[in-house]
């Protein structure tokens, strides 16, 4: 990643460009609460039948920049470890595979190496800090938990979200920290079959006490922002398109993209409706 497009990037969150571990809860805090883990850019992807973004960090950035619109946790990686390379850290790439038999599903997220230690930097499941890759490792995010577990001699990657079960984290079997840009690219085309199936608007961000999250109501009629905190969910209605992605943070030119990637339609008198997600 040039250094002017990094340093713009850290310029835009908040903080300074991180020079050692300590500065990285810092820089990691800011991203999660201020680059959205969202749908619309692969969503379009797939509309146009090209390979979804991700692999280009550059790409993910200059987007980020000019419409506030993010991407899915491969575009994440390889701009956050662009970002950090840039920086000077030594980065890699984590994957995970969901733990179940109902689809198939590889999450990333980025692996800072430090010595003999390594510290994951997940932006879809938000630890708090970074999180040291190891058995028995646990976030800070109060909101949120997040863990590292063993299971024999395979190590486990697990979440609790707040529409599940408190208590019962669904788990990803971690299959590598040591994957580069070519798996990366590799895995952005997996990502048209599996993976998040980008079929109706999602947001996500973590501020420092909550997640914030965004999907359409069941009937499309409106935007529904939830705020999740250790003290319940809250959520708030928007219909109007406009209200709706600005109360999530986008900037000009999102509402466009998220039109042509078929997330929002118009009717020919006007009328807006946010597509609901298909069922399974």
């Amino acid at each position: 990643m040039p250094d002017a497009l990094a340093d713009e990037m850290c310029a835009r969150i908040g903080v300074a460009r991180p020079v050692t571990v300590a500065d990285l809860t810092a820089f990691y805090q800011a991203w999660t609460e201020q680059v959205p883990f969202d749908s619309i850019a692969k969503a379009l992807a797939l509309r146009e039948c090209t390979r979804p973004p991700g692999a280009d960090p550059v790409e993910f950035c200059d987007r980020w920049l000019a419409t506030g619109v993010g991407g899915t946790c491969w575009g994440h990686v390889s701009a956050m470890a662009g970002l950090l390379g840039a920086a000077g850290f030594d980065c890699q790439v984590g994957l995970d595979r969901l733990l179940t038999d109902e689809f198939v599903d590889f999450h990333a997220f980025v692996v800072v190496v430090d010595g003999d230690r390594q510290w994951a930097l997940d932006v879809t499941h938000s630890s708090g800090d970074p999180l040291v890759v190891e058995a028995g490792a646990e976030g800070t995010h109060p909101a949120y938990p997040v863990s590292f577990e063993a299971d024999g001699d395979r190590l486990l990657h697990g979440y609790t979200s707040y529409s599940q079960t408190p208590g019962e984290p669904r788990w990803y079997a971690v299959l590598s920290t040591h994957l580069d840009a070519a798996d990366v690219r590799t895995f952005c085309e997996i990502a048209r079959v599996h993976g998040m199936r980008a079929q109706s608007l999602y947001h996500r961000r973590f501020t420092r006490l909550e997640m914030i999250d965004g999907r359409p109501a069941d009937d499309g009629g409106a935007l529904i922002r939830r705020r999740v905190t250790t003290d319940g969910v809250s959520e708030d209605r928007f219909t109007d398109v406009d209200e709706a992605f600005a109360a999530l943070g986008y900037g000009v030119g999102a509402v466009a993209m998220a039109e042509r990637a078929g997330l929002i339609e118009r009717s020919p008198a006007g009328a807006v409706r946010f597509v609901p997600r298909l069922p399974d």
